[in-house]
């Protein structure tokens, strides 16, 4: 039977009088982009809904400080397939799978089947050594009398030639857990991988607190405001300006990525307190 003009237009009337609590449906949101409605709740939703806390490629990009310590590095030759057009300067490679050439440091030797990282070596912070700043990792597949041939596995940022090589490290994915809440230690911020003048989610950040610390992985740590004068102000005030988590870790510092920013900025020196920590 074909519907009438009439019990089409009652159809629709009763439709936009149902009550609005019989018109909503679950809310399919995950927790974490779930807006809370108090602190309790979103501590709530860390403490008790078990979570990916960190992915492996996030740890195996992480830039991190080299601390002044001589780490072995090798060099990047380069891809091995010239380009079908002539080009200025050193040429990135970005396919995985690409063959991709390098040599060891001297006195040094890799065989097939190990597993490197491609870098870019930057000035660090005064005091810290140098950034280092993965674009990449690579497999080892051959070796000749002049380089050492992998293939391409992971692709952080352009590959170029002269930049440095390293023994990649292997990290341990802690899968879905909860965090437990902790207090301490308590470290301050280095400074930011990029100099900048206003921090957003994302941005990453060095701070003094290592694995001397008992800082791991996946940690989660809090940057505080300190209290200060201020001329023709009123003073700050002891209150948090941002969180992030541990993405990094070396004897005596960490690298931070920025989960949220409650003041853009986060000046040096600025305190750093971790919060929650991953269950052994």
């Amino acid at each position: 039977m074909r519907a009438t003009p009439t019990y089409l237009l009652l159809a629709t009337l009763a439709t936009l009088v149902t009550p609005l609590a019989a018109q909503d449906t679950p809310d399919e949101t995950p927790f974490f982009l779930q807006k809370p409605t108090s602190a309790a709740e979103a501590l709530r939703a860390y403490r008790e809904k078990p979570y990916r806390p960190v992915r492996t490629g996030e740890v195996l990009a992480a830039a991190f400080l080299s601390e002044g310590r001589e780490l072995p590095f090798g060099e990047a030759v380069g891809p091995t397939a010239p380009p079908k057009v002539r080009a200025g300067g050193s040429i990135a490679m970005t396919q995985l799978g690409a063959h991709f050439a390098v040599r060891p440091p001297e006195g040094g030797s890799y065989a097939p089947g190990d597993t490197l990282m491609v870098a870019v070596r930057l000035p660090g912070p005064r005091g810290w050594g140098d950034i280092i700043s993965p674009t990449g990792r690579v497999l080892v597949e051959s070796i000749d009398a002049h380089q050492v041939l992998t293939r391409i596995v992971d692709i952080y940022g352009p590959m170029r030639a002269g930049q440095v090589v390293l023994p990649s490290h292997t990290v341990v994915d802690p899968r879905e857990v909860a965090p437990v809440a902790t207090e301490g230690p308590a470290g301050h911020l280095i400074g930011p991988l990029q100099v900048r003048d206003l921090m957003m989610p994302g941005s990453i950040v060095f701070s003094d607190l290592g694995q001397s610390d008992g800082v791991r992985v996946g940690d989660f740590v809090t940057v505080r405001r300190e209290s200060a004068e201020r001329v023709n102000a009123a003073d700050t005030i002891d209150e948090a300006i941002g969180t992030a988590q541990v993405v990094q870790v070396g004897p005596d510092h960490s690298t931070l990525r920025l989960i949220e920013v409650m003041s853009p900025q986060m000046p040096a020196g600025s305190p750093v307190v971790r919060t929650a920590t991953l269950p052994q």
